[in-house]
């Protein structure tokens, strides 16, 4: 039998049809996407002074590792600033991309070698919050976290609750802790990681700081594992605008120390194969 195959006439007519070539768009962004990581961060007017000091660094980590970085000034379809989180990451996760990496506006990096790719491509992981009354296993942080495509029914759910949570504290956190604790009483094997494990199932909670590190500034003496140098991110919370700004050009430093350093290596590398090709055989070499 041999497959039928449409006329020249309806192929033509196909090819210039809106609601086929608005599929073939959507199926090349898909392609493109596929089996890729997203980075987003979102500040509306209020945060663009601290935004201006910590974008700027999300875009080198995302290009150090080779992730696609997206940073908007507002959350998707009109919601609060605050469901940035999950609407953004379900927009970008129906887009196809296999891994998403959620980073608040006030969150500078500080640590650009790590990538998170000890952390299987499954799942939702989360870090414990950073204050004393973080005692639950259900007790995170949606200040930095990442999510796959397994994850959408379980954001599309979250986000059905918007409108009960509007005018709570927390209006994403708050439903999504909701959520996971009830899912973690009714899977017992749902439960806050150990150190130096990386995934137990659908909901993964990882130790303090894996995500969200807050410096000891933002509460003297009342941060139990305070953001020190070498961990992923410092997260400036809590303080004034001015504050946050102050306290991220205190710390900035030794983000710029590591810059300066792969720059330095960076410059190295070429010089020595620019040598390298003067003996031939080097990445230089032009052949007449």
């Amino acid at each position: 039998n041999q497959l039928l195959k449409p006329s020249p006439e309806i192929v033509e007519k196909l090819s210039v049809d809106p609601q086929v070539m608005a599929a073939k768009e959507m199926i090349s962004k898909r392609n493109k996407c596929k089996d890729r990581t997203a980075v987003f961060s979102s500040a509306d007017s209020k945060y663009h002074d601290i935004a201006k000091l910590t974008f700027p660094v999300m875009q080198v980590w995302g290009s150090r590792h080779d992730y696609d970085v997206f940073v908007f000034n507002k959350s998707p379809n009109n919601l609060d600033p605050y469901w940035f989180g999950v609407g953004w990451g379900l927009c970008l996760l129906s887009m196809g991309y296999k891994r998403v990496i959620c980073l608040d506006a006030d969150q500078l990096i500080t640590n650009l070698e790590i990538d998170f790719k000890d952390i299987p491509y499954s799942g939702f992981h989360a870090s414990k919050d950073w204050g004393n009354d973080a005692i639950e296993p259900w007790h995170f942080s949606m200040c930095g976290f990442i999510a796959h495509s397994d994850c959408i029914p379980l954001f599309e759910h979250v986000l059905k609750m918007e409108p009960e949570w509007r005018d709570k504290p927390f209006p994403e956190q708050g439903p999504f802790r909701h959520v996971v604790m009830q899912m973690m009483q009714d899977l017992p094997h749902m439960r806050e990681l150990m150190p130096g494990e990386s995934h137990v199932g659908l909901i993964n909670i990882h130790p303090r700081k894996k995500f969200n590190c807050v410096p000891d500034e933002v509460c003297p003496g009342n941060v139990p594992e305070p953001w020190k140098e070498g961990d992923f991110a410092a997260h400036i919370t809590m303080l004034s605008i001015e504050q946050r700004v102050e306290l991220i050009r205190k710390i900035a430093p030794v983000t710029l120390k590591q810059l300066n350093q792969r720059i330095t290596n960076i410059v190295e590398e070429a010089c020595k194969a620019y040598t390298d090709s003067k003996k031939g055989g080097g990445r230089f070499d032009v052949n007449p």
